[in-house]
């Protein structure tokens, strides 16, 4: 009867473990494809900008301001992520993936038409 109890409760540690690391697995995950998603439009920002500083006409302005928008939600995105895997201190992730003070400013979600 013991023996019993000893391997069923090696079963449940067991799976109690297996569902952590997949729980802890998918959180990682998440915070790879949000931070992904965050350099995408971090790009795009830059290429707008380029592009503004060649010909800037009010369509690429208004471009660039949406991309700003869209960055500064990404970035919020990131930074909920972050927050709930326990990370509090983001000047590191600032400088790494280098996000202009603009789009920090402009964190958070955007307006939707």
């Amino acid at each position: 009867m013991a023996g019993r109890r000893y391997t069923r409760r090696m079963a449940n540690r067991e799976a109690y473990q297996a569902i952590t690391q997949e729980i802890l697995s998918e959180r990682a995950s998440s915070l790879a494809r949000a931070t992904a998603r965050l350099e995408e439009a971090l790009a795009d920002l830059a290429r707008l900008e380029a592009a503004l500083a060649v010909a800037p006409t009010p369509a690429r302005r208004a471009a660039r301001e949406e991309a700003v928008a869209h960055a500064g939600e990404r970035l919020w995105y990131v930074i909920i992520q972050r927050e709930a895997l326990g990370q509090r201190r983001h000047e590191v992730l600032y400088d790494v993936v280098r996000v202009p003070g603009e789009v920090r400013a402009r964190m958070g979600p955007r307006r939707r038409p």
